[in-house]
């Protein structure tokens, strides 16, 4: 979530690259030399690996108490003498497999994950799914209005990975739209998707500090209403030209008189498990430029960047408002 602070993007349910700027770049450097086996230099000009930092840091000879050449590397745990060319043999082997094995399960774990993303969810073991319906309540002098926006909410899991104790593979998908209320004439108030994949399974009692494979049973078969804690409140925008994106703002749930004028205050915001169907068609006719963002942020970038002008029109873009269609 966005608790007062867009300088961090956090999660975001668009996809858009970040850009990071940064000071300086990394020198790559290699080695002028190798060691033999014999623990003997060899002056061959530069090996193959390179290496990042200075050769001279990296690896370079030196003599033990009795007087055999040692190799110390940057970050060694112990000095390892070089006694033979068998010996260094059965070393290499022993370090490679060590090497490949770790790759191996690292390499593994980050190819189920990219699976899991680009297959939206396609194949996994067990699923859940629910509605659920979030209500903004809005105290105006002419008296309370509301709305609500019903979303369709999908985790999937599937089988633990065993090398990782407790590690599970699940995703997420959120699709519908974002909660709008228009609190006086031409000004509304709009409670973005962000987080609304994981605000039932915060809110509810039974559901805390659980997995989805507590969690999502419980929540497909619940029908229930609860008020939404101030500390798990979604992001609040609103617009001070509802025709222009690059106007959008940040909402204080706690000072909306500031925005919308005196009188006027957030009474709550409740979540309901329910079988109303998904919101459609609520959000266009307030923003009609929505679609036509495309992949772009609300600003027009096509990459967010912590150098925006506007950093929350940068971070925002068609999918905090709108998904699945």
């Amino acid at each position: 979530m966005y608790p007062g602070n867009v300088g961090n993007a956090g999660f975001r349910p668009g996809g858009r690259p970040t850009f990071l700027s940064g000071k300086g770049g990394k020198t790559i450097h290699a080695p002028s030399g190798e060691i033999g086996w014999d623990g003997r230099q060899r002056k061959s000009g530069p090996t193959r690996c390179a290496q990042t930092g200075s050769a001279k840091d990296q690896e370079r000879p030196t003599r033990g108490p009795n007087g055999r050449r040692w190799i110390v590397g940057q970050g060694s745990e112990s000095f390892k003498p070089m006694t033979s060319q068998k010996d260094n043999e059965k070393e290499l082997a022993e370090n490679m497999n060590k090497f490949f094995r770790k790759a191996s399960m690292t390499t593994l774990l980050r190819g189920i994950m990219v699976l899991m993303a680009v297959s939206g969810l396609v194949g996994c073991s067990d699923s859940y799914s629910w509605h659920q319906k979030l209500t903004l309540e809005v105290q105006t002098p002419e008296g309370v209005v509301s709305g609500g926006s019903v979303v369709e909410v999908r985790w999937a899991t599937g089988s633990d990975v065993e090398y990782l104790p407790g590690a599970t593979n699940a995703g997420s998908q959120v699709r519908g739209e974002a909660t709008v209320v228009e609190v006086v004439p031409g000004r509304y108030l709009f409670a973005l998707l962000e987080g609304a994949q994981s605000l039932a399974q915060k809110i509810f009692p039974e559901t805390k500090k659980h997995g989805v494979k507590v969690f999502g049973p419980i929540l497909q078969a619940t029908r229930k209403t609860a008020t939404v804690p101030r500390t798990q409140y979604p992001m609040l925008v609103t617009f001070s030209d509802i025709t222009d994106p690059k106007t959008v703002q940040q909402v204080d749930p706690e000072n909306l008189a500031a925005t919308f004028g005196p009188g006027v205050l957030l009474k709550r915001i409740t979540l309901e498990i329910t079988d109303e169907p998904m919101t459609e068609g609520k959000i266009q006719p307030v923003l009609k430029w929505l679609d036509s963002l495309g992949g772009k942020g609300l600003d027009g970038s096509s990459i967010s960047s912590i150098d925006a002008e506007n950093r929350l029109a940068n971070i925002l873009d068609r999918s905090f408002f709108k998904t699945g269609n």
